[in-house]
């Protein structure tokens, strides 16, 4: 299978559009639209809703699209990794990160642990919580920062801390005008976005179980795989969210933020291969107990060693 036909299906899942894709790849549309057809032919499914406005992925799309960008992400490293070693570059450090806008703080602890390793070649991968965990075990990662606990063999867990979440509203809705708190049960009664990031289990998982512990049931779920999308949704006035309380520093144009009655948490977690503890474990551990002070959090005991 021809990776440059992966590409360019990525490029038009992530964009929704073939001519932005296009522009975006410097190629022509039309040869563009070939090389997505020769794709799905020699698949046998088709990849892409072309109906759509935006364009949408098929059931049959989104699987592809998922193990498509782990594939790249993987074939990325290995050349990096080969080329690093045949040039004598210096030795990389990579970073899961979820793609999502609300983890506004891990670039100021990436610019930390630079500063304090200058020797490394940084990288970061956009990994959800359980992508995670593969990239970690097949050393694409060498530390990630999810959102979900995972227990996995071989894989060592630190809570750094845990978040609120809060509700986000569409700034003319009028669950906006209200003072105080919003329920989720008000929430529940409105069109609720989901931010699925798959592979399961994600964020939505948490969002989910938090109706669900309190018998509420959604009157209309709708279902994205972004988080960026399911923020623009409630930006356009289609429907509300929740999301952890971070996500207020970045907040999108058309979007309210409140309080919720309920008391609804999402950890941040950091993961890293069970044992490993080099120079460069010791000093992210390092950064994040001191970045966790400046912050005013509690520091997590496993991170108090190397403070």
């Amino acid at each position: 299978m021809d990776l440059k036909r992966i590409r360019y299906f990525v490029a038009v899942a992530r964009l929704r559009n073939f001519t932005h894709a296009a522009s975006a790849l410097r190629i022509a549309q039309s040869p563009l639209s070939r090389r997505i057809q020769e794709l799905e032919t020699e698949l046998g499914v088709v990849l892409i809703d072309r109906d759509s406005r935006p364009l949408t992925l098929t059931e049959a799309g989104k699987i592809f699209y998922e193990q498509a960008v782990q594939l790249l992400q993987r074939t990325d490293a290995m050349v990096a990794a080969v080329r690093s070693m045949r040039a004598g570059e210096q030795p990389r450090f990579v970073f899961g990160v979820i793609p999502a806008s609300f983890h506004v703080n891990v670039a100021q602890i990436i610019r930390r642990f630079a500063q304090m390793q200058p020797h490394l070649n940084i990288g970061i991968l956009e990994l959800n919580s359980t992508q995670q965990i593969a990239a970690l075990r097949e050393r694409r990662i060498d530390a990630g920062f999810g959102r979900v606990p995972l227990i996995s063999e071989g894989v060592h867990k630190i809570v750094l801390r845990e978040e609120q979440f809060v509700a986000a509203i569409p700034g003319d809705h009028a669950l906006a005008e209200v003072e105080g708190p919003v329920s989720l049960e008000a929430l529940a009664e409105q069109a609720f976005v989901i931010y699925n990031s798959s592979p399961r289990p994600s964020l939505a998982d948490t969002i989910l179980a938090a109706f669900a512990e309190r018998e509420l049931t959604l009157r209309r779920k709708v279902d994205v795989e972004l988080y960026e999308t399911a923020m623009m949704m409630v930006s356009a006035g289609l429907g509300v969210t929740i999301a952890p309380a971070s996500a207020r520093s970045v907040q999108p144009r058309g979007v309210a933020f409140r309080p919720l009655v309920e008391t609804v948490i999402t950890p941040i977690v950091l993961c890293c291969r069970e044992g490993e503890n080099d120079d460069n474990q010791i000093a992210l551990r390092r950064v994040l107990a001191e970045y966790l002070g400046d912050q005013g959090y509690p520091v997590p005991q496993s991170l108090m060693h190397a403070s």
